[in-house]
């Protein structure tokens, strides 16, 4: 794929979902075009784990791994 392929390339880490704290919940956001996909509890482990975006725009694949 290349940069042109992307609405938005993804961040340094590849295809890594971000994870961005808002109100009780953190979110997952796609690396691509930064819709929030779902919210995460705390306490919740998510590794390896792949999701397709959600955006009818983007659908594109993205890694969500919060185990840092």
């Amino acid at each position: 794929m290349t940069e042109q392929d992307f609405m938005n390339p993804p961040d340094a880490s590849g295809y890594t979902a971000k994870i961005e704290q808002k109100g009780l919940y953190e979110w997952v956001t796609c690396p691509f075009c930064g819709k929030h996909q779902f919210p995460i509890t705390t306490g919740a482990i998510i590794k390896g784990q792949h999701f397709i975006c959600k955006n009818s725009k983007c659908k594109k694949t993205y890694l969500v791994d919060n185990t840092e």
